[in-house]
């Protein structure tokens, strides 16, 4: 297995197999690395007592609701971890990687939207130049010197990041945001940083993306800190606003149950749906669509509220559902107008009167220690009525939202059953 979780209920301790090891197992084992005999390294305990898929599911329906409710305590257990260990800088210090000037994330799906949000709060807080890149794409990019790689995979396994690394050599320091500190992506970086989101059994990343958020936003601040670009002060403020983060999920999650289904259900027949949003709403929305495709099986497309103009405007017709993640820029205001006189159907996630209002309120952009109305990690709240709409839609569709479809005429249970092969 490449991820130690599948086979944590068969065993207790475990041997990672490095690039070019060969095990013969027999009466005795043969170890050999690149062709050369070596003593059998020695075992790791196994991270957890039991398979993810193991876990009680309690009084939840499946794994995905699960663990959609299980992200303020999530959120709320990693700044425990970390919060004393940002403002001061003492995070990044403790990693004991260079200085840098840049910024690279690598990333696939979910974890490349959280990368976004990671590097937009870099350039924010610091002016720090920052790429996102695809780490399927990674041939296509140029780094400068001075570049610090990030790399984040929820299992630390995905294939395309750890070929986008063979890619860039060891050229660059590598920092690894991972979900499992023994995996392959974690042996290769030079420091890595865990996400603590837990085992996650449900098909789509869930509660791993908004540690992955947390994790990499409070690793760039204490980073700003420790090398003068940030005031300590202001850092304090910006810990300070994230800690309001567990209790702001757990509101919008109350928001979402009650209004959720009824959207879903009016939205149910629709082939496909736009996801909007504009500057730090705009990785939320991707992720909003992501979790669409990856759950209900229906296409979703995400961009900026100001290309709306510019081609997928076209799509939209008499129904065509448009989510709108609105954290108050009036920008987007004229966009909706634009989106509702075509017919469409929108639903806006954002402050009071909005059709799901699960972003809280701020001060005068004056009185905030970033000094704009939404802090440089925008609208995280908003991930939560996103995957939430997107679980239930499936379920009305008849989806198994824990499992991935599988090929036609398979009996599997991951084939949602009141679908077509077509669908």
């Amino acid at each position: 297995a490449s991820d130690v979780g599948t086979i944590a209920a068969w065993c207790e301790t475990f041997v990672p197999l490095r690039d070019g090891d060969v095990v013969e197992l027999g009466e005795a084992w043969s170890w050999s690395s690149e062709g050369i005999a070596v003593p059998v390294p020695f075992p790791t305990a196994a991270p957890f007592a039991a398979n993810a898929l193991d876990v009680d599911l309690e009084d939840h329906p499946d794994h995905t609701a699960k663990e959609i409710a299980e992200q303020p305590g999530v959120v709320a257990d990693v700044l425990d971890r970390v919060r004393h260990r940002t403002a001061d800088g003492s995070t990044w210090t403790g990693l004991g990687l260079p200085a840098f000037e840049r910024l690279a994330v690598v990333a696939c799906g979910s974890s490349l939207h959280a990368g976004q949000v990671v590097a937009g709060t870099a350039r924010t807080l610091g002016g720090v130049p920052a790429d996102v890149v695809a780490a399927s794409e990674v041939d296509q990019v140029v780094l400068g010197p001075g570049t610090l790689v990030v790399a984040i995979s929820q299992s630390g396994e995905t294939a395309d990041v750890l070929r986008a690394l063979d890619r860039l050599d060891d050229r660059f320091p590598v920092l690894a945001l991972t979900n499992d500190v023994h995996s392959s992506l974690a042996r290769r970086a030079d420091a890595v940083l865990d996400c603590h989101a837990g085992p996650e059994g449900g098909l789509a990343a869930t509660k791993s993306f908004t540690a992955q958020v947390v994790v990499g936003v409070t690793a760039v601040v204490s980073a700003l800190v420790a090398s003068g670009r940030l005031e300590p002060t202001r850092a304090a403020a910006l810990v300070d606003e994230l800690s309001e983060l567990p209790e702001r999920m757990a509101a919008a999650a109350v928001v979402a149950a009650e209004r959720v289904p009824l959207l879903a259900a009016t939205v149910r027949d629709a082939p496909g749906s736009l996801f909007v949003g504009r500057g730090p709403g705009l990785p939320y929305a991707a992720e909003g669509a992501l979790k669409v495709e990856e759950l209900a099986y229906r296409w979703a497309r995400s961009c900026a509220v100001g290309e709306l103009g510019h081609g997928p405007l076209a799509l939209v017709d008499e129904g065509t559902p448009v989510v709108v993640v609105d954290h108050g820029d009036p920008r987007i205001t004229a966009a909706v107008a634009e989106v509702r006189a075509r017919g469409g159907f929108v639903v806006t996630i954002g402050g009071a009167g909005s059709d799901l209002p699960v972003i809280a309120g701020r001060a005068e952009a004056t009185d905030l220690a970033w000094g704009r109305s939404v802090a440089p990690w925008g609208p995280i709240e908003a991930v939560v009525p996103l995957q939430m709409l997107a679980r239930e839609l499936a379920v009305q569709l008849g989806c198994a939202v824990d499992k991935p479809r599988v090929p036609v005429g398979s009996t599997a249970v991951g084939w949602p059953g009141t679908r077509s092969a077509a669908g």
